[in-house]
Order: C-alpha cells, then sequence, then structure tokens
C-alpha cells in the first residue's frame, strides 16, 4: 500500500472511526435503558442510567395518563368538572410529578395537588400570564423545578370554552440530560482523542522506522562498512522502492569497490609477473653477453651457440610481450572482431593438418587425430583469424606439458541441441600429457596462473596463453572449459552456437 492511499485511509478513519465508536457508545446506552423492553440483561448496572430508566418509565406513565385524559375528556366533557374523578385522577398524577390544570371561560376552576402551594401559585399566574398563541410545550422553571406544560383546548358540557393544561415536572430529567451530555461529548471528544493518536502512531511508525532504518544504513556507508544489509524487502510502497534503490546502490558501490580492488590486486600480479617472466631471458641474455664480452667463447662454435641462445630468449620475450599487449588489447574491447559464416569442420582439417606439416618439419614425435562422428559441415560465426588464434594456444599450451616420447593430439567436433540455444557444436583438444590436479583445473584460465607452483618458466609461455583463449571464446558467445585426470591427459573444451546448420537425424 502506498504511503498516498495509507495517509489518505487514515484521513478517512479519523472521521468515520470516531463517528463509529460514538454511535456504538450511545447505541450501549439505548440498550441499556431499553434493556428490560428487549429482553437484553446488561453485564453491569450505572447508577445514572438506573436513575434514567425510572424518569423514562415515569413520562411513560406521565404520557398514557395525559392521553387517556385528553380523550375522556372530549368522550365525556361532564368529567372536566366531576370533582371526585379529579380528585382520583390528581393523585394518580401526583404519583408521577404531574398535574393537570382546568381553565374555563379564563378561571382555572381545577388544579391537581402540587409540591407546595408556592409553586401552585406561581403556576397559575404563569399559565394566566402567558398568551395562548405562545403555548406549544414550553419549559420553565419555577423555584429551582422544571416544567413542561402542553395544554389542549376543550368544550364544556354547557357549550363554554376552556383549556386543560398537562404540567410535568421534569427537573430530574434536566438533571439527568446535563448529566449525559458531557459525558456524550468527553466521550465523542475522547473516541477522536484516541483515534487520531492511534492512527498518527501506527501510521508515523510506518514511515518514522524506515526512514530511520535509511539513516543508519546510510550512516553504516559513510563509516566505509559495505556489508550491513537494508532490510526492507517486504515493502511495497514509495518508502519501500527507495530502500529497494539504496540497497541496490550498496551492492552497486560494493561490487564496484570490489572490482576496483580486484583491477588493483591485478595490476600489481601483472606487473610482478612481467617481472618475473621478463627477469629470466633478460639474466639469460646477458649472461651470455657477458661470456662473449670476456672472451669465454673463443671459438666460433660457441659464438655461434650463445648468439642462439640470446636469439631465441629474445624470441621468448617477443613472445611473452605480444601476448600480454593482446591480452591487454581483449581485456580492455580494443580489438575489432570481424565475424563471418566459418564451416568449423573444414577449419579444424586445416589446423590439424598445418600441425602435421610443422611436425614433420620439426621433432616429428607428435601423433595428431581429428575425430567427427556426425561429418559433414557445420557453420559457426566466427572471427577466423582469433579462433585460429585460440586453437594454437591450446595447442601450444597441451605441447608445453606433454614430456612422453609418443605425444599425442587428439580433435574431436560433436554437435547438439540445448533447451536455451538451439544448436551447439563442441570442440574437444585431448592431449596425452601428465594431467593437471583437481584443485588447480578451476583456475587455468586465469591470467598469470600456473599450474607449477615455482612459476618458472623453464618451459616457456608468459601465463597468459589460456586466459587469451577465454577470452576469444567468450567474444564468440561460447564457453571454454578443461577435464584432467592426473597422469592421463587434459582434455580442454569449446562450445559454439550453430548458424543454419541441420544436424543428421533432424537435430540442430
Amino acid at each position: 500500500m502506498s504511503i498516498r492511499l495509507k495517509l489518505l485511509l487514515s484521513y478517512i478513519a479519523m472521521i468515520f472511526v470516531p463517528v463509529a465508536l460514538f454511535v456504538l457508545a450511545m447505541m450501549g446506552l439505548l440498550i441499556m435503558l431499553y434493556s428490560e423492553k428487549i429482553g437484553v440483561d446488561p453485564p453491569f448496572k450505572i447508577e445514572s442510567v438506573e436513575r434514567m430508566k425510572a424518569y423514562h418509565a415515569r413520562m411513560e406513565e406521565q404520557e398514557r395518563h395525559f392521553s387517556g385524559l385528553s380523550y375522556m375528556f372530549d368522550y365525556d366533557p361532564v368529567l372536566l368538572e366531576d370533582r371526585d374523578y379529579l380528585r382520583k385522577i390528581g393523585d394518580k398524577l401526583h404519583a408521577v410529578n404531574a398535574v393537570i390544570i382546568i381553565e374555563k371561560e379564563g378561571q382555572f376552576t381545577y388544579v391537581s395537588p402540587l409540591v407546595n402551594s408556592a409553586v401552585q401559585s406561581e403556576l397559575l399566574g404563569k399559565l394566566g400570564t402567558e398568551p395562548k398563541d405562545e403555548w406549544s410545550n414550553p419549559e420553565f422553571t419555577l423555584n429551582d423545578r422544571d416544567y413542561s406544560v402542553s395544554r389542549e383546548s376543550v368544550t364544556f358540557q354547557d357549550g363554554s370554552a376552556g383549556e386543560v393544561y398537562y404540567v410535568a415536572d421534569i427537573t430530574e430529567f434536566n438533571g439527568l440530560i446535563h448529566f449525559f451530555f458531557p459525558i456524550a461529548a468527553l466521550s465523542l471528544i475522547g473516541a477522536v482523542v484516541l483515534t487520531n493518536g492511534v492512527l498518527t502512531y501506527f501510521v508515523s511508525r510506518s514511515i518514522i522506522r524506515p526512514i530511520k532504518a535509511l539513516k543508519l544504513a546510510a550512516e553504516h556507508i559513510k563509516e566505509g562498512d559495505l556489508d550491513h544489509p537494508l532490510q526492507m524487502k517486504k515493502r511495497r510502497d514509495e518508502l519501500g522502492k527507495l530502500g529497494g534503490a539504496f540497497e541496490e546502490m550498496r551492492l552497486r558501490l560494493k561490487e564496484s569497490i570490489r572490482v576496483q580492488l580486484q583491477v588493483e590486486e591485478d595490476r600489481k600480479a601483472l606487473i610482478s609477473s612481467i617481472s618475473h617472466d621478463l627477469k629470466t631471458p633478460i639474466t639469460a641474455i646477458a649472461g651470455c653477453a657477458d661470456i662473449m664480452r670476456d672472451g669465454i667463447a673463443d671459438t666460433p662454435e660457441k659464438q655461434l651457440k650463445y648468439i642462439n641462445m640470446i636469439h631465441r630468449k629474445a624470441a621468448d620475450m617477443d613472445r611473452m610481450i605480444e601476448e600480454l599487449f593482446l591480452f591487454s588489447k581483449l581485456d580492455l574491447k580494443k580489438i575489432p572482431f570481424h565475424f563471418l559464416p566459418v564451416d568449423l569442420t573444414a577449419f579444424l582439417v586445416d589446423c590439424t593438418e598445418e600441425l602435421r606439416l610443422q611436425n614433420e618439419a620439426g621433432t616429428g614425435d607428435l601423433e595428431i587425430a581429428f575425430e567427427h562422428p556426425r561429418g559433414g559441415p557445420v557453420f559457426v560465426m566466427a572471427d577466423r583469424e582469433k579462433l585460429s588464434r585460440a586453437i594454437m594456444n591450446i595447442v601450444e599450451n597441451s605441447l608445453k606439458h606433454m614430456e612422453k616420447p609418443a605425444r599425442k593430439l587428439a580433435f574431436k567436433l560433436e554437435t547438439g541441441r540445448t533447451a536455451n540455444s538451439g544448436g551447439i557444436v563442441t570442440v574437444s583438444i585431448a592431449d596425452n600429457g601428465p594431467g593437471i590436479e583437481r584443485e588447480a583445473l578451476p583456475h587455468i584460465f586465469e591470467r598469470f596462473y600456473r599450474a607449477d607452483e615455482a612459476r618458472t618458466s623453464e618451459r616457456g609461455g608468459s601465463g597468459l596463453g589460456l586466459a587469451i583463449v577465454k577470452q576469444i571464446i567468450e567474444e564468440h558467445g561460447g564457453r571454454v572449459w578443461a577435464d584432467s585426470v592426473l597422469g592421463a591427459g587434459t582434455v580442454i573444451s569449446f562450445s559454439l552456437q550453430i548458424q543454419n546448420y541441420d544436424l543428421p537425424g533432424g537435430a540442430q
């Protein structure tokens, strides 16, 4: 629920809830007043309510007597002058604090008993002086008593006109009204204050608590603590969205700092690795130069030997610098890739044939095999030069570590289908080298990583060959991985997505 809607509902509740509470309180009061009539036994009794009930019963009795008298006087005017009947009626009315006064042709002919004669005389004086047309159930006070008066025009038996006044003592009623009105007003005010207080507490609490949480999280970030999470996922209002954006900012900032630290570590590792890898050939070149300068190489054969060594070490340095330059440009996305449809089958045939020719021109101890179980062309979108560089780096890495007399390289091309990407082709290059330990296998595609803990470069290489392979294959939208068994060899594989190629049997 949004804060806007929450505030709107709270404003509506601040109006209707107090009214509802007040109505319920008044309904409860009415139920207590009329409990006997509706057959409800209230759980507790209030003295003022009991007095109100007694007075209400007396008012009903007054009304019953007045209604009966009005009917009797209209039906039998003789009763207006029947003293015995009027005396009996007066006694009954006296019991309920009421009187009747009969006026005939401007003269009061009968007055039922009142509490005292002083009140009677004042009341008669009041009735005698008030204009007839202004009397409509008026209320007035005499001797600290409150009275209500109603009148009815009657006709006597002899045809003369007169008035019958019904007077009721309402002092107790007014006292109860003066008691209940402040209670009702205080109840309404209390309901308003209670409702506003409760709603204000909960609404402000639902706003202030997340603001405090945001403030605490901001203070943690200010102090450099990016590991303190902001837990506001359950909120769906504007503050929840703000908290979500704040938490995302914290995570991104934390990741940014992590990346910066990683870049700094990589920079340090780069400097260390370059220094280490360049030191060995430079030391060798300097040693050969010293030998030749000191005249130790005193024959043409020795001089040629050291010259060849200098040339070889310089070539190693040139290759390392070239790979470092290539890796840096790949890492910074500075090398453009030109993707064209490439028949991977023919491409691998050319690669293996080139390796065979190089092997025949060299030691001739490498056995090369190529396997494509399904046969036929397999087209992928690739940069031929970059893909060739990736395959050659894998081959060089394998040849560098194979020490067996009979070295073997097996190329294998397999096609298949995945649920998400459709047809894929997998190229595997297996060797019969010493294999890689399980702990080192996940790290071989990292920059400057060597499984050899001594980190020597006796076998050559910059430690960037497989890292370059990973970058090139990922730029092609594929992935690369390795499997190895100690003593049995290593298989390095990569997969690419097939383009517009139907596999035999209908698969892609």
